[in-house]
């Protein structure tokens, strides 16, 4: 966490001194933006770990029932029907880019796709 705040402190300290020898605000804004991006991490790291509670994982003579929650039910199996959905929401997207020629395709796949990954998860 102290590396972020570091690189937070020093693209923001390069940005002051590169505006005070230049005057220059693309490379200043790019320097600080650059410096923000570490104190968005720094600053949330910060938060998370002052308001972390001990959670039953991190005790050493724990048990597992001690972790456990509540029974969240049944996951569905693996199935490839996802890629299918993909791949007709890409020919679909392509089709409005190259070409509504492909849009009958597109939404055909990505039909067919949808009502099996329907009809699969409800068995």
């Amino acid at each position: 966490m102290r590396l972020f705040w570091a690189l937070a402190a020093f693209f923001v300290g390069l940005g002051v001194v590169y505006w005070v020898l230049t005057y220059e605000w693309t490379g200043t804004v790019l320097l600080v933006v650059a410096g923000l991006m570490p104190l968005i991490v720094a600053g949330w790291a910060t938060h998370a770990g002052s308001t972390r509670t001990s959670l039953p994982d991190d005790d050493p003579e724990g048990t597992p029932a001690d972790g456990a929650g509540q029974e969240l039910g049944e996951f569905p199996e693996a199935t490839g029907w996802p890629v299918f959905i993909v791949l007709g929401i890409v020919l679909t997207g392509a089709a409005l880019v190259y070409g509504l020629i492909l849009l009958p395709a597109g939404i055909a796949l990505l039909g067919w796709s949808l009502v099996g990954f329907i009809r699969e998860s409800r068995h």
